[in-house]
């Protein structure tokens, strides 16, 4: 089955879910970003740029 998705901001959400769906063999995946790609991270506080999103604690396969 072809899947398309398309992601609303390139930030480490958005990102990190295209990242989750090309794993999950999504084949046609489309960022849409209005500003700079990762640019919401130089909004973050310091401490908390090295945060990621846990997406491996996350179960994706409703997704399917």
């Amino acid at each position: 089955m072809h899947r398309r998705v398309i992601i609303i901001g390139a930030g480490a959400a958005g990102i990190g879910m295209a990242i989750t769906l090309k794993d999950f063999d999504f084949e046609d995946v489309l960022i849409i970003e209005k500003g700079t790609i990762g640019d919401s991270f130089s909004h973050w506080p310091k401490s908390t740029q090295t945060i990621t999103p846990s997406l491996h604690q996350t179960n994706l396969e409703c997704l399917i």
